[in-house]
């Protein structure tokens, strides 16, 4: 079983607290939980501290995590603004 809890911080980035067991049947879980955080603007934190046991699957995804985040919607580098 795991637990995920999102917290916004005091200065707008989210955290992810995950807590439990970090499995084959509960990475898919963990991958969507960081979805929505990651397409906000602010940075996120996984704080895995509450994680009592890794598997494989659970130590493969944290490093994609790292390594490759998943996919944040695409935004332009400049404001675009509508022709008038």
């Amino acid at each position: 079983m795991m637990r995920v809890t999102r917290m916004t911080m005091a200065d707008g980035s989210e955290t992810l607290h995950v807590e439990g067991r970090l499995t084959q049947l509960t990475v898919q879980e963990l991958r969507d939980a960081c979805r929505p955080v990651l397409g906000g603007q602010g940075a996120m934190r996984l704080d895995v501290s509450g994680v009592q046991f890794l598997d494989a699957a659970g130590i493969g995804l944290l490093h994609e995590l790292e390594r490759n985040p998943p996919e944040r919607p695409r935004r332009p580098p400049f404001p675009v603004r509508a022709k008038q």
